[in-house]
């Protein structure tokens, strides 16, 4: 039986009848200060180790969500900005253009996700430019060991981009409006009219000598292209010279 205090209703020290049970190991039932200050001590130290231990799994989160992520200078920044403001002048998105110009400066394939982090836009923004990247056969996407995600990378050899970009413009503007024009010539003819048959020939001449030409030069390897284009002007000189018209200086 145990007896109870009347003031404070829980048991008084003492007053116990029968067996006694063994007191909680709190704070409050030491007697001696020192046993209470270790035990402050304790738990100081297992609340630091706890804090500690927070902190850190904090900072590997952080650097979890930062790995991976591409820095970049001033000199990329603007440089993908410009790309950015030039591939809207010629009729190309402008994210779009930034996406490939941070391709085409980053050293490693990169995911969709570290795309859209770099260059702060969204995520679905970024899914359909690598889309449309894709389509013109400038973007190739590659899978990691452990990863499901798509990386993504583009060539860094300058004429193999260029002649990519030329033989999509080919494929998709010239070869198609060669057609329409070989077709409205024909139209006109039947119409009758004169100017416009002229004038629409004219044009169909024209691009179809394009083309020619660049099928010629499609033929050749991007050494031989390179060798063209820094001779420049000097290239005259292999070309044959107009014949001189006789009685004329």
């Amino acid at each position: 039986m145990r007896v109870t205090s009347i003031r404070s209703g829980r048991e008084a020290p003492g007053d116990r009848v029968g067996t006694q049970e063994p007191k909680s190991p709190t704070l409050a039932s030491r007697t001696r200060p020192e046993w209470a200050l270790s035990e402050v001590f304790e738990d100081l130290e297992s609340n630091l180790d706890h804090q500690l231990m927070l902190y850190i799994l904090y900072f590997l989160y952080i650097l979890k969500l930062q790995e991976g992520v591409m820095t970049l200078s001033k000199a990329a920044r603007d440089f993908i900005l410009h790309w950015g403001e030039m591939g809207n002048r010629w009729g190309v998105n402008r994210t779009v253009a930034q996406v490939h110009a941070l391709l085409y400066l980053s050293t490693e394939p990169l995911a969709a996700e570290d795309i859209a982090e770099a260059l702060s836009v969204a995520r679905s923004n970024v899914s359909s430019s690598l889309k449309e990247l894709q389509n013109w056969q400038l973007v190739q996407a590659m899978h990691e060991m452990g990863d499901r995600r798509e990386f993504f990378s583009t060539s860094h050899d300058v004429w193999q981009l260029f002649l990519t970009v030329v033989r999509q413009r080919v494929e998709r503007e010239i070869e198609p409006t060669i057609a329409a024009l070989g077709r409205l010539a024909i139209e006109a003819s039947v119409e009758k009219q004169p100017e416009v048959i002229a004038r629409i020939a004219s044009m169909h001449a024209f691009l179809q000598e394009l083309h020619g030409w660049y099928q010629q030069m499609t033929k050749l390897p991007p050494s031989t292209l390179r060798g063209l284009v820094r001779m420049g002007a000097g290239i005259t000189k292999w070309l044959p010279r107009p014949r001189k018209v006789k009685g004329k200086k």
